[in-house]
């Protein structure tokens, strides 16, 4: 089985790393959709597209996890435009794991399997908390991988 998986990853966090890790024990393959959100701001979307690739790349690694390629898609005006691209890059896949209502919709609506992957000891984790706790100077390193963490204080973002 070919998957997919959707996020920005702004930053990869301990959530995104449960989830990839239970995802590559069902599936053969795994596509990291590494999206793009330009209406966000810098507040919103701090790491560039090498520091995420980087992130996720570290964070596999230390796991021996190799049965994934990550696949950059930009924003599209559009659902379809969107989709469609996904589509284009990522030719072949059964299945969309995501526990987005948003993204459920947009491949369920265009007849493609999608699956909630569990919830994980991080489901509480998440980016947007992660940046405000790095914005107040609170501790945020154990809610993402060490490689996660030393390249964050590594470039200073």
């Amino acid at each position: 089985m070919k998957a997919l998986f959707i996020g920005r990853f702004q930053p990869f966090h301990m959530g995104h790393l449960r989830t990839i890790e239970w995802i590559c024990e069902k599936a053969d393959f795994l596509y990291i959709i590494l999206a793009e959100d330009h209406h966000g701001g810098i507040e919103r979307n701090p790491y560039s597209r090498e520091q995420r690739e980087r992130m996720i790349n570290g964070s596999l690694k230390k796991l021996g996890i190799n049965n994934y390629e990550i696949v950059y898609i930009p924003d599209f005006e559009t659902v379809n435009g969107w989709v469609n691209a996904i589509k284009n890059r990522v030719p072949e896949f059964d299945v969309v794991f995501t526990r987005n209502p948003w993204v459920e919709d947009c491949f369920k609506k265009r007849g493609f399997k999608t699956k909630k992957q569990p919830r994980s000891d991080f489901a509480k984790c998440n980016a947007t908390t992660i940046r405000e706790k790095m914005k107040n100077g609170e501790e945020w390193e154990h809610l993402v991988p060490e490689a996660v963490a030393e390249i964050i204080k590594k470039t200073g973002a």
